[in-house]
């Protein structure tokens, strides 16, 4: 429902797209997968109970909190305050939200290859055990990402009503049903609308709690779940960006006066499962090729760089010039070979686009 305020096309747009999302169903990968999990759930409950889950949240979100620096983060993208960022137009906030997003989930993959690869070089040493090693790294990347998209808005998020509005985000990105959403999304409002019923107590945090459980059936498979873990971390941290996102929107048009409510949308559509194949393809490749360019890369420049430095003499002089040639080509090379991958990740967004839009 907007309000009397002119809005913009792309406002316009991002209003039926947040519309949209609220309606949204899993894919049909993602249903199909919990509906072959949960039998085993109850087990793996004595495992992680949600009470476990809980206070792991807590413990990573009041350090998320400590070490958060708005003002590293003002610098990074070239802001002096946080002012700056509530003068930016939604699109321009969206711009910098992409950039975030995209950081938290290469970061997502790597941080889960790290415990996954360990397991796949030591035969037995996976399974559960890994699985509950990377469950902290996992919230404390898709914690982040809500915090600094968030600043990405204008929002500072600094306040015990501002954590539990993260720890919010979180849960309400695990919620999968329309109906279930409803419930989180009135939680959240009421941390931020003095108008609106304020919740009774902490945010229950039981979406996340079952989505961590209901992924450890098919992590604690040796092999299978090393690999698996991969794709479940991305898939993770993507839903919290998406969500952030569409909450952070929402969030600032109403402040900003745009709309007074926005309903979800009469159409309940389902999350597209070629899109989110193409999603995880796409990251994989590019984490992939990042981390072989930098495994090959550093020891041949550090060498490189090191054989610079050797005394002066005829051998010696050769070794070193050869050395600052070989840093040269390096570096030229290195940059077509950014150039290259920045083309292919152009490429496969805009295949991702038409997959989805199809």
């Amino acid at each position: 429902m907007t309000n009397q305020v002119q809005l913009t096309a792309y406002e316009t747009k991002q209003i039926e797209e947040i519309a949209l999302w609220k309606s949204e169903r899993p894919s049909h990968i993602l249903a199909t997968f919990r509906a072959l999990s949960r039998p085993f759930t109850k087990l793996f409950t004595k495992v992680v109970p949600p009470s476990a889950v809980r206070k792991t949240l807590e413990a990573v979100e009041k350090r998320a909190e400590d070490h958060e620096d708005l003002q590293e983060f003002l610098r990074e993208f070239g802001f002096a305050t946080l002012e700056e960022l509530r003068a930016l137009s939604l699109e321009e906030c969206d711009r910098l939200t992409e950039k975030v997003s995209a950081r938290a989930e290469h970061l997502a993959l790597l941080e889960g290859a790290v415990p996954a690869l360990g397991g796949l070089a030591v035969p037995g040493v996976g399974g559960a055990a890994i699985a509950l090693v990377d469950v902290p790294i996992l919230f404390e990347a898709s914690l982040k990402a809500i915090r600094r998209i968030g600043h990405c808005y204008g929002y500072r998020l600094k306040s015990e009503s501002a954590r539990q509005y993260v720890l919010g985000v979180l849960d309400l990105a695990n919620a999968e049903s329309p109906a279930e959403r409803v419930a989180e999304r009135e939680r959240l409002r009421g941390l931020v609308d003095p108008q609106a019923p304020k919740p009774n107590g902490p945010i229950p945090l039981d979406k996340v709690a079952g989505s961590v459980v209901d992924d450890l059936p098919l992590e604690a498979v040796p092999i299978v779940g090393e690999v698996s873990s991969i794709f479940l971390d991305y898939a993770f941290v993507h839903r919290v960006d998406i969500t952030a996102r569409r909450v952070f929107q929402e969030r600032w048009l109403l402040d900003k006066g745009k709309v007074t409510a926005i309903p979800p949308s009469p159409i309940s559509r389902r999350r597209s499962s070629v899109e989110g194949v193409v999603n995880v393809a796409g990251e994989v490749t590019y984490t992939t090729s990042f981390a072989l360019a930098l495994g090959v890369g550093i020891p041949l420049i550090l060498a490189a760089r090191l054989a610079a430095k050797l005394p002066l003499g005829t051998a010696k002089a050769g070794v070193r010039d050869g050395a600052q040639a070989a840093i040269h080509d390096a570096t030229h090379v290195a940059a077509e070979f950014r150039a290259g991958l920045d083309a292919g990740l152009k490429a496969g967004e805009e295949t991702r686009r038409g997959l989805a839009t199809a």
